[in-house]
């Protein structure tokens, strides 16, 4: 039967009384379905369920960002008439080159999909202004390719490639974005905050030109201060440091991408980069440098250790990338969980890439002496709960865009709903006395996944907390008897430091692992920790819940928490002494090339 495509949940470009294809689940909202599920539709297959294909297109992509890296740095080098290296566009561009290059593989495969396994009669595409899809800084990427209306504008241009497809075009010129998530201030620290900020700049006055700049270290404000004495300098908080505005010109000077592709998927990348690139990097790019210069940080610091501003902190980025071409060094600290663990890690790849030295909460890797373990930064203090005393069985959530933004091993877009069917079974298989102590913290961002409506629909009798609250992580789990985390990410890394029982779940299919880190995961498994059925997890939770204490200070769990630890999340009494030693070593130590 032939169907209309439909690329998104942009209902305008649903057909009238036509037989539908929808492109993937991201096209069917939950708070929708009254309408979707009245009519005749069906669902692409997604093309990265095949993990093997995942693996594969990692490495290809690996490979082609590489490629696109050099010529971009090339392109960009003529454009601005300079001559930075490739070090330098890799710290400032690498981010946003990954993730795009990796979006598009990913939409072009979802189209390819489509039009090699259906019948496709014709598809609506809404005619945006080109202009308002361009992002100016990384940031703004970030909030663009979660929208229906880019992905919309991206799919349309993937769709130019098949001529199979008849295309109706409609014009549209109004571009809705997200309304801003309410934020509640917590007042004692907003007031911390300006404390820090006033002796910041006071101390800022006898900074020398070559020291040290700590910048979104991770470490609390104390640690940090602590840090900067025992490197003997001026005790300075950069990132609360007023920063020069960066106005980024909407002008756009037309340009091509030089180098070869291989296939006509490449060359519609190159010709994609070029019209996406955010503004920042191009026709911003001399106020970029204007603002870089105006920063008041030092001249010619040694070393620049940063945990949180090399990904998204556009003008960081730049200054960083240019001290570091000018003989500065590169810390980078790990920024949440699995690192050192995933199969597939494309941010863990780019740190390694950038850094002279990555300062790792625990893991190593013997072919890499620049990862520097030091233990875990945020460096949770202990509760203070008797934990079987508590009352909560805490259940963390997680949310990710619809569609996928980068590669790593992980449940990606539509896998999500896989995902939350196994913490829905593993709610299902508890007693009644435990799920009604049960609180699910849902993820802060929705992401268009309507995760109350979901929950609120399958277990009308869960507590939620839906995250817009003052609830943090570290209110919740002194309050909890046992926590569930239910991802390979930075949750059960934090319970574990502050010695809260836990238990994980996850699907092993799309939390592949290293083999370096298999080991240490099976002794979690062994000790009834680490499970990867959601009902295994439940009953392990109702045979422990009336003496979790006894089982949490068993010696087996004891044993195979202390083993994982060690080995991932190490919380040592003298962090701050370690990271100092791990900085001066970086200092020392020859170059990168």
């Amino acid at each position: 039967m032939s169907r209309v495509l439909v690329t998104t949940a942009i209902e305008e470009t649903w057909p009238n009384g036509e037989p539908i294809l929808f492109l993937g689940e991201w096209c069917r909202r939950f708070s929708r379905r009254e309408r979707w599920s009245r009519l005749d539709t069906n669902v692409v297959n997604y093309h990265w369920d095949n993990r093997s294909h995942l693996a594969a297109d990692f490495r290809y992509l690996d490979g082609f960002h590489e490629k696109l890296l050099e010529d971009l740095a090339s392109d960009l080098n003529e454009l601005h008439g300079t001559d930075h290296s490739l070090r330098y566009w890799r710290i400032l561009i690498g981010p946003w080159l990954g993730y795009f290059v990796a979006i598009l593989r990913d939409r072009w495969l979802s189209i390819e999909e489509a039009v090699d396994h259906h019948d496709i009669s014709w598809t609506r595409v809404l005619k945006f202004r080109e202009s308002d899809l361009v992002p100016r800084t990384f940031d703004d990427f970030s909030t663009l390719y979660v929208l229906d209306e880019w992905n919309h504008y991206i799919y349309s241009m993937v769709l130019e490639k098949f001529s199979q497809v008849d295309i109706c075009r409609e014009a549209r010129h109004d571009l809705p974005f997200p309304a801003t998530v309410a934020v509640h201030p917590n007042n004692r620290v907003a007031v911390k905050t300006l404390l820090w900020q006033m002796s910041s700049r006071l101390f800022a006055q006898f900074v020398r030109k070559d020291d040290i700049v700590l910048f979104g270290t991770y470490l609390s404000s104390r640690k940090e201060v602590v840090l900067s004495f025992q490197l003997h300098q001026s005790p300075v908080i950069w990132h609360l440091i007023p920063r020069p505005d960066l106005q980024v010109e909407a002008a756009r000077t037309p340009w091509t991408m030089s180098g070869t592709p291989t296939d006509i998927f490449e060359e519609f990348v190159r010709e994609m980069i070029p019209r996406q690139i955010p503004r920042v990097y191009s026709d911003g790019y001399r106020n970029l440098q204007t603002a870089v210069e105006e920063m008041l940080l030092p001249a010619n610091p040694r070393l620049i250790f940063t945990s949180n501003a090399h990904i998204s902190d556009d003008l960081f980025k730049a200054w960083a990338a240019l001290k570091v071409e000018n003989g500065s060094r590169l810390a980078i600290g790990q920024h949440g969980g699995c690192y050192g663990a995933l199969r597939h890690f494309f941010i863990e790849d780019h740190q390694l890439r950038i850094s002279d030295a990555f300062l790792s909460w625990g893991w190593k890797d013997s072919a890499n002496s620049r990862i520097k373990p030091v233990g875990q930064l945020i460096a949770r203090k202990h509760s203070r709960s008797v934990h079987a005393e508590q009352e909560t069985a805490l259940l963390v959530g997680n949310s990710d865009p619809r569609q996928s933004h980068h590669l790593y091993s992980c449940p990606i877009s539509s896998q999500w709903l896989s995902w939350l069917e196994d913490q829905f079974k593993f709610v299902e298989a508890l007693p009644e006395h435990i799920r009604s102590a049960l609180l699910v913290k849902l993820y802060r961002e929705d992401y268009g996944w309507d995760q109350v409506k979901r929950w609120q629909d399958r277990c009308p009798d869960v507590r939620l907390d839906d995250a817009q609250g003052p609830s943090t992580m570290a209110d919740l789990l002194p309050q909890a008897r046992v926590m569930i985390a239910t991802r390979n990410a930075t949750t059960f890394l934090e319970s574990f430091a502050m010695d809260v029982p836990t238990i994980i779940f996850w699907n092993p299919n799309h939390w592949e692992l290293r083999e370096t880190a298999t080991p240490v995961f099976e002794s979690l498994i062994e000790a009834e920790i680490l499970h990867y059925s959601p009902i295994s997890a439940a009953n392990k939770l109702s045979n422990i819940w009336n003496d979790v204490d006894s089982w949490w200070s068993s010696k087996p769990v004891i044993t195979a928490r202390r083993s994982f630890c060690d080995s991932h999340n190490q919380s040592p009494p003298d962090l701050v002494s370690r990271v100092t030693q791990a900085l001066r070593e970086t200092i020392r130590e020859p170059p990168r090339k």
